[in-house]
């Protein structure tokens, strides 16, 4: 179904038939809601996250039980530094799709913004839970954990990752460094070398300072 019919949205269709008191059927509801969410998708896709928190917040008004577009808002909000609006939508999404994994491991996420770690492992933990392969989850409470501290389980979450998909650029490079902090520095050099060979320029500019012969 496209977005635009006629010359006339979705959304201003929804609008005039509740205006004049004509009821659309539930599977309508969810179609248009539907249509409003793949608009909101292209939109941010092109970076537009203005715009598609737009067409996401029309979907919600049409359907209110349409997880998918407070996801999909949440992730708009947070690219836009918006967490707090971004934390509301998890919430959200969570409560309609409890046995969804990645709403928690976005949730975390901006909990880890918001500087809330453990909470944002909390998450993370029950990300991966649900999803034992869910490299992601893994990644994001590697960072969680170096964040408080936690090298070692840092460095366990981010060996994870590397099993599942051995090009992770990133989990290399925060391997790297967190084994240099842990005064392995073979082991440091050997994951830096791994990541700058994946294109990291700051894996590049480790290893010239720290990985040279006369180190």
């Amino acid at each position: 179904m496209p977005f635009f019919m006629g010359g006339i949205s979705i959304f201003c269709l929804f609008l005039l038939l509740n205006h004049y008191g004509l009821v659309l059927s539930g599977h309508d509801y969810t179609m248009a809601a539907a249509t409003l969410n793949i608009e909101g998708q292209r939109r941010a896709s092109n970076g537009e996250y203005s715009e598609s928190i737009i067409a996401y917040s029309k979907a919600i008004k049409i359907d209110s039980n349409f997880p998918n577009s407070y996801y999909n808002r949440g992730v708009s909000y947070s690219m836009l530094g918006q967490q707090n609006l971004a934390l509301m939508d998890f919430n959200k999404f969570i409560s309609q799709m409890p046995q969804d994994s990645k709403g928690y491991n976005y949730r975390g996420y901006v909990l880890r913004h918001l500087g809330k770690d453990s909470m944002a492992i909390l998450d993370f933990n029950k990300a991966i839970q649900l999803d034992s392969e869910y490299l992601s989850a893994y990644y994001n409470r590697g960072v969680s954990f170096s964040l408080i501290g936690k090298s070692s389980l840092a460095i366990l979450d981010f060996t994870k990752v590397l099993k599942i998909d051995s090009n992770y650029a990133n989990a290399y490079l925060y391997r790297g460094y967190l084994e240099f902090k842990e005064n392995e520095k073979g082991l440091s050099c050997t994951d830096m070398h791994k990541a700058a060979n994946l294109g990291v320029q700051a894996a590049k500019e480790f290893v010239a300072k720290n990985c040279g012969l006369s180190n």
